[in-house]
């Protein structure tokens, strides 16, 4: 559409997943997940920052592929993940926390729209949950 999209990897680190995200994962709570964090901009604008969640065991490598090529569906392929879809989408506002404000460039008092989804297999395997904190200047949802 005219408009140059760029995604970097601006965080990973392990985690032990909480009772939430536990369920959302179909894991235990205090299982090793592995949180990648992308910034995506679009004509060089951040416009989203994305929180993404792996189990660390399956997806072991899942940062550096992300890495080189900014894209979730081709990491996950490269784990043989062919095929996966939406199971849902929690989608909601709040104001951003200090950290999201500061990646995002935006004031502390200006509202972002979460959008938290859990990405499944065929099978029902739960891939990934993320979780994308948008400027809400720059986002429409069509659902």
């Amino acid at each position: 559409s005219g408009h140059r999209a760029s995604t970097e990897v601006i965080g990973r680190r392990h985690i032990r997943a909480n009772a939430l995200l536990a369920r959302d994962m179909g894991v235990r709570q205090g299982t090793a997940v592995l949180l990648v964090e992308l910034l995506r901009k679009v004509d060089g604008r951040p416009t989203m920052l994305g929180l993404h969640h792996f189990v660390a065991e399956r997806f072991d490598r899942i940062a550096d592929i992300l890495e080189a090529t900014g894209s979730v569906s081709h990491a996950l392929a490269d784990f043989g993940v062919d095929d996966f879809f939406r199971r849902e989408t929690l989608i909601s506002s709040r104001l951003p926390t200090g950290h999201e404000a500061l990646a995002l460039c935006i004031p502390k008092k200006q509202p972002v729209v979460v959008a938290t989804g859990i990405n499944i297999q065929p099978d029902g395997t739960v891939v990934e949950v993320s979780c994308s904190v948008s400027r809400s200047d720059c986002v429409r949802f069509r659902v």
